[in-house]
């Protein structure tokens, strides 16, 4: 489960509803690999007005995003895809959980983190300045 998708699920039964099929699918000696973003991290002030341009055959698309809210774990923000007849915009929300936090989660699941990465060249996760957490998850038992 790639691209940050652990935290489009905005609260406990979807998490909980989610990892118990993960850990039912999951084949024996399987393991389930993650990330998360690191809550510790003020992804606000490195998102909140951020703009990137893109050119493809000559057309400039620029991306903009802006931060509508953050707090309690909680951020949604706006990204706009500015062609030039038309903007796009797409309304995020995401849920940033602690370590702890997601391993109580897996706990409650019947699965376990045998290995919690700093990004996914297997740095040691960091909490202070790790933006990623990387969860390496099998069956407790």
């Amino acid at each position: 489960m790639t691209g940050h998708a652990f935290q489009v699920l905005l609260d406990e039964n979807a998490i909980l509803a989610t990892l118990a099929v993960m850990r039912e699918h999951l084949a024996a000696g399987g393991r389930i690999v993650f990330e998360s973003r690191n809550p510790a991290i003020d992804w606000k002030a490195r998102w909140d007005g951020g703009v990137f341009e893109v050119i493809h055959d000559g057309l400039v698309v620029r991306k903009t995003r802006d931060v509508v809210s953050y707090d309690e774990g909680r951020a949604h923000f706006e990204t706009r895809y500015h062609f030039p007849e038309e903007t796009l915009v797409s309304e995020s929300e995401l849920l940033f959980l602690s370590r702890n936090d997601i391993e109580r989660h897996l706990e409650a699941s019947g699965l376990r983190a045998d290995a919690v990465y700093g990004d996914w060249d297997r740095q040691p996760f960091d909490e202070r300045n790790a933006e990623e957490m990387i969860f390496v998850v099998r069956r407790a038992s």
